[in-house]
């Protein structure tokens, strides 16, 4: 009668321990990258937001009463009003993510624009984790500059 030798299937202890260590090694450096990358996207995002928010205000000026830029920390958003006769409208909103603060560097609590799409320079301070971005806007012109890598 001949033996037959079994034949072993599955991994054994070791081996699967390898593998979930290997698994946690590549987990630990990807993951960290991927906040980064979520917090870069959302910084971009409201940046982006800000400058069509200034734009929008400039253009919407010259049609309406008033047009003015406020920072609502209630609901955490910056608003473009608008006034017509005796009526304040929202226009437009950007939200502010959680998570990131961000602060009106102008020398009243709201930009006013007048009827030629004018306002005072002023300007944004976004601050998400400890990196600091500055986006000034030129009141009479409408360029901005934005400043990276601040550091709080």
């Amino acid at each position: 009668m001949a033996c037959r030798s079994q034949s072993r299937t599955g991994f054994t202890l070791l081996e699967l321990t390898a593998v979930v260590v290997l698994i946690a090694m590549v987990a630990a450096a990807v993951v960290p990258g991927l906040a980064r990358g979520s917090i870069e996207s959302a910084r971009r995002q409201l940046v982006a937001g800000l400058i069509d928010l200034d734009a929008r205000a400039r253009l919407n000026a010259s049609r309406n009463d008033a047009c003015f830029l406020s920072v609502d920390e209630d609901t955490n958003q910056i608003v473009l009003m608008i006034v017509e006769g005796s009526e304040t409208f929202t226009l437009d909103r950007v939200e502010i993510p959680e998570g990131v603060s961000v602060g009106l560097v102008s020398d009243g609590a709201e930009i006013s624009f007048d009827q030629a799409g004018h306002a005072e320079t002023y300007g944004y301070e976004i601050s998400i984790d400890a990196h600091i971005t500055r986006i000034r806007f030129n009141g009479l012109t409408g360029w901005y500059e934005i400043e990276e890598g601040g550091e709080q």
